[in-house]
């Protein structure tokens, strides 16, 4: 069963969406809450996958306990998650946090946030554009 959330923002992301381009995985750096793709255990059932198709690049990926005041370090720390690329997010197998608020920025310097994901319930996070009355960010959640 699929949800969805969205968040709208006037002129959000870009006008102009970018060319589609070839999927590839990107590993998030190391943080408090993250693991590297390849760490030998991971805390599973919070473990998700983030595709962007807003049509645009994306520079900043920042998640945080809900019950956290600030964000953490950008995930793709100097790179970019294209459109269609696939970030696999992994983490540590002692964290206890288990709903999560997502930030994301693009390069344009536009940006969505969404509060209170339970991670333990989702597998995967599709980022879609809407051309809605106004462009919208839709996270849909597997």
């Amino acid at each position: 069963m699929k949800r969805f959330r969205s968040f709208s923002v006037a002129t959000l992301l870009a006008a102009t969406l970018a060319a589609a381009t070839a999927c590839s995985a990107i590993r998030p750096v190391n943080s408090p809450a993250l693991v590297d793709n390849h760490a030998a255990e991971s805390n599973e059932h919070l473990d998700f996958s983030l595709t962007n198709f807003t049509g645009t690049s994306l520079r900043g990926v920042y998640l945080s306990p809900s019950t956290s005041a600030g964000w953490e370090e950008n995930m793709l720390a100097a790179t970019v998650l294209k459109d269609g690329d696939t970030i696999h997010i992994r983490f540590d197998p002692n964290e206890k946090n288990i709903a999560w608020d997502l930030r994301i920025e693009g390069v344009d310097g536009h940006y969505a946030e969404w509060k209170d994901f339970k991670l333990g319930d989702i597998s995967e996070i599709t980022l879609l554009l809407k051309a809605m009355p106004q462009p919208t960010v839709v996270a849909e959640i597997q």
